[in-house]
C-alpha cells in the first residue's frame, strides 16, 4: 500500500471533524468520488465527561465554564503551535508577546524534553483510521533512546494529564499505524503535562501493550459515540415527519439497531460519511 501524501489531508476548521479527500480512499480499494468525513478522537471522547469536570461546572457556572475553557483552548493552541515550530527548527528570539501561561507551556516542555531526552522526528500529524472511522491530530513521533514513540503534549493546570486522556493516545497509536504502515512499530507513548500556571512538568507512561489494551476502550466509547449519533439522527428524522403530520410507514432501525454493527470490519465504515451531516 503506497503511504498517503501528508498534504492531502484537510483539517476541518471547527476541530471536530477531519476531511479524507478522494485520492487517499482510492488508495485504501474505495472507489468514491467525494470526500469523507471522520470524527475527531476528541469529539468521541466527548462523550464522557470526567466527574471533575462536572463538578467544576456545577462551582463555576455554565457560562463561566464555557468562557475559560475556551481561553484555555487558545492557549493550549498558541503552546502547541510554537512546539511545533521549535521541532520543525525555528527558534523563538523574543518572548514578547507571548501570554504568560504559553511561557509556562513552553518552559515545561523544554524541562521535559531535557530530562526525557526525546528526539522529535515529526510534529502536528493528521493521523486517521480507515478500518475503525476516526482521526486526529497526533503531536510528535520520535525516539525515546532507542524506542520508537508517540507524545500529547497537555497544557492544563493539573499536576497530571488525565487518565481518560489513555485512551486519546490509544486511538492515536492505532491510527498511526494505519496511516503510517511503513514505519518502525510505536513501542511506547507519553501524555506529557504541561502545566500553563506553574511551568512544571510530568508525564504518564504507556506501553504498546497498555495501548492495546486501552484502544479496546476507545472502541467501547466509539460504539457509544455512534449509538447517540445513530439515535439522535432518527429521531430528527421523525421529529420532522410529525411536524409535517405524516407517518413513517418503513420499518426503520432504531438508533441502537442502526448503531449496531458500524465499527470496523477491516475495510473501514460505509457510514462514516454520514458525519458530514
Amino acid at each position: 500500500m503506497t503511504r498517503p501524501a501528508e498534504k492531502a489531508h484537510l483539517y476541518d476548521p471547527t476541530g471536530r471533524f477531519y476531511a479524507v479527500p478522494p485520492d487517499i480512499l482510492q488508495q485504501y480499494g474505495y472507489k468514491s468520488t467525494a470526500q469523507v468525513w471522520l470524527p475527531a478522537v476528541s469529539t468521541i471522547l466527548d462523550i464522557y465527561q470526567a466527574p471533575y469536570l462536572r463538578k467544576w461546572y456545577g462551582i463555576v457556572g455554565l457560562t463561566e465554564a464555557e468562557r475559560r475553557r475556551e481561553q484555555a483552548s487558545a492557549w493550549g493552541t498558541q503552546a502547541h503551535s510554537l512546539i511545533e515550530y521549535i521541532i520543525n527548527g525555528g527558534k523563538i528570539k523574543t518572548w514578547d508577546g507571548i501570554e504568560p501561561e504559553v511561557q509556562n507551556c513552553l518552559r515545561a516542555w523544554m524541562r521535559w524534553v531535557m530530562g526525557s531526552k526525546f528526539k522529535p522526528a515529526q510534529a502536528e500529524m493528521v493521523v486517521y483510521s480507515m478500518r475503525y472511522g476516526f482521526a486526529g491530530m497526533l503531536d510528535t513521533v520520535g525516539h525515546f533512546g532507542t524506542r520508537w514513540g508517540i507524545a500529547d503534549w497537555k497544557t492544563g493546570s493539573r499536576e497530571y494529564p488525565d487518565p481518560l486522556k489513555f485512551l486519546q493516545i490509544a486511538a492515536y497509536y492505532q491510527a498511526y499505524h494505519e496511516t503510517h504502515p511503513s514505519s518502525p512499530r510505536v513501542k511506547e507513548a507519553r501524555l506529557v503535562g504541561l502545566n500553563r500556571l506553574t511551568g512544571d512538568c510530568s508525564e504518564l507512561r504507556r506501553t504498546a501493550r497498555d495501548l492495546r489494551h486501552d484502544f479496546s476502550a476507545f472502541r467501547a466509547a466509539l460504539k457509544l459515540w455512534q449509538w447517540v449519533r445513530a439515535a439522535s439522527d432518527i429521531e430528527a428524522r421523525d421529529q420532522a415527519i410529525r411536524e409535517k403530520g405524516g407517518t413513517n410507514a418503513e420499518e426503520e432501525p432504531t438508533g441502537q439497531e442502526a448503531a449496531r454493527g458500524q465499527e470496523g470490519d477491516g475495510r473501514g465504515q460505509q457510514a462514516v460519511s454520514a458525519a458530514q451531516g
